[in-house]
């Protein structure tokens, strides 16, 4: 059994429906912290990466917000920081979203691009779709420094790419129905679309 397989095995139980509903949450860390040890769990890795995105943000002029998509009390297992590039001329919005597991201290990044109404850029115009040209090229390298910080300064582990959308065998939620149970779904949240 591969370590992510009995991660999820280890963290997620049957409820009184018949579900499986995660049990293990909010791992703990220690890690140095100006020569200190300092305990970190997912809720201080997504304060200390919104400070740092937020310097991201300031020395960037492409980029205009940092926003903390998570959600408290809700069915997701991650924190969603997300650095935001909003072009009214375009009707466009992108962002680069940072999910940090609440199962283990794994992240991932991608990109989200968001097609606005031309005559208000509040509306949407549907849900945000992952942009994989933007990640390899545009924000590659700015995807490359986050990872860097999220590695080397809160020693998360970057998530496999490869099992993001491949299905947990044998796994349901209330959300998703045997055979679309992916890792992502396990790991982080229901799907891509988090804004």
């Amino acid at each position: 059994m591969d370590k992510f397989k009995k991660i999820i095995k280890e963290s997620y139980k049957h409820d009184l429906k018949g579900f499986h509903v995660p049990t293990n949450k909010d791992w703990l860390r220690v890690i140095q912290n100006n020569g200190f040890d300092e305990y970190i769990g997912p809720n201080d890795a997504a304060d200390k990466l919104y400070v740092y995105l937020s310097d991201v943000e300031k020395t960037n002029p492409m980029f205009n917000a940092v926003m903390d998509f998570s959600k408290p009390h809700n069915s997701d297992l991650c924190k969603n920081v997300q650095l935001i590039s909003d072009n009214v001329e375009k009707s466009l919005s992108h962002s680069i979203c940072v999910n940090i597991s609440c199962l283990k201290p794994y992240y991932h990044i991608h990109v989200l691009t968001l097609k606005r109404n031309k005559s208000d850029f509040s509306k949407w115009m549907g849900l945000p779709e992952r942009n994989i040209l933007l990640e390899n090229g545009e924000f590659k390298t700015l995807i490359k420094q986050i990872s860097a910080y999220l590695q080397e300064s809160l020693h998360l582990e970057k998530f496999p790419e490869e099992l993001l959308n491949k299905v947990v065998d044998g796994y349901f939620t209330e959300n998703h129905p045997q055979g679309e149970f992916s890792y992502y779904n396990a790991f982080f949240m229901d799907d891509f679309y988090t804004r």
